[in-house]
């Protein structure tokens, strides 16, 4: 079985989207009444009700319910449709959902890489001279969300929920770091990973600086796939500087290949005139910040 993972809160609508279709894989409208729908919960058969209804009459469809149970770590449901009738009947969609008592925030925590000041800082721009502030504010964001593509990491402070395989080790790497906190880890081969499965935070100890996680007295983790789920938080409280550095580079040349057209220079003895070269820009990024990017050792 593979499932969905997904995080909600306690008391708060959940709506999760799927669609139904026939042997041909035409999608189906009419089919909200036929579907098999099962609810657990860690203690079994789960009492909230799930509203199936069809999103007009395009053959999508939208399941809701409002998780009564949460906690940290949050209460695992179970959410399973099947499709019948007219169906393809036995296609199946299934949901883990993890609810939390509240989903966690971070007073003060941004998703950008840098700030709208100290770009201006960095260009020298006057006080008075703002006509550009709107586009760099754009440009900082879209910087920042391609650094953290290329990097394959959140390097801003970001809640994760990762499933790993045992692989029958003492140890696995989570996918990023530095961990700021350790949530929780399930251990099921079953990969439903209900509260009996959750480990004792006892047996294991977490290298927070590049998020390895270690099976204490000579244990090791299963060795099926996908039985180890991680919840943590990861990501930089402060972005490093030179991490900002590099950032804030990104922008300025963006935002001076723009204010200038793409021209670099121009010969007052001459006119001839020197554009900035167009070379690969996606390499260009992956150099400068393969030492932040996935598998490294920074930070």
């Amino acid at each position: 079985m593979s499932a969905t993972l997904i995080a909600s809160q306690k008391g708060q609508q959940l709506t999760v989207l799927f669609d139904v279709v026939d042997s041909s894989y035409n999608l189906l409208t009419g089919q909200a009444a036929l579907l098999a729908v099962t609810l657990r919960d860690e203690d079994g058969a789960a009492t909230e009700t799930v509203t199936i209804t069809e999103q007009a009459t395009a053959g999508y469809y939208k399941a809701t319910f409002t998780p009564t149970k949460g906690g940290s770590p949050p209460k695992t449901y179970w959410l399973k449709i099947v499709e019948s009738g007219t169906g393809q009947s036995g296609r199946e969609a299934d949901w883990l959902v993890q609810s939390y008592d509240a989903l966690p925030a971070y007073a003060g925590a941004t998703s950008d890489l840098t700030t709208l000041a100290a770009v201006r800082e960095t260009l020298r721009l006057p006080v008075s001279e703002t006509g550009d502030d709107a586009y760099l504010t754009r440009l900082i964001s879209r910087i920042s969300a391609t650094v953290k593509r290329i990097t394959r990491r959140a390097l801003t402070q970001t809640t994760l929920t990762e499933i790993h395989d045992g692989r029958g080790r003492p140890s696995f790497r989570l996918r990023d770091w530095p961990v700021i906190s350790f949530t929780s880890l399930h251990e099921d081969p079953d990969c439903a990973y209900p509260a009996s499965t959750l480990l004792d935070p006892t047996e294991y100890v977490v290298d927070a600086r590049i998020g390895e996680v270690t099976r204490l007295a000579s244990m090791d983790f299963s060795r099926y796939p996908q039985a180890l789920k991680a919840v943590y938080v990861a990501g930089y409280a402060t972005v490093p500087e030179d991490l900002e550095h590099r950032v804030i580079q990104t922008i300025v040349e963006d935002w001076r290949t723009r204010k200038n057209e793409g021209v670099a220079s121009k010969s007052l003895m001459d006119g001839s005139i020197v554009y900035y070269p167009v070379g690969d820009r996606q390499k260009a990024l992956r150099d400068r910040f393969a030492i932040y990017a996935l598998g490294g050792m920074a930070g």
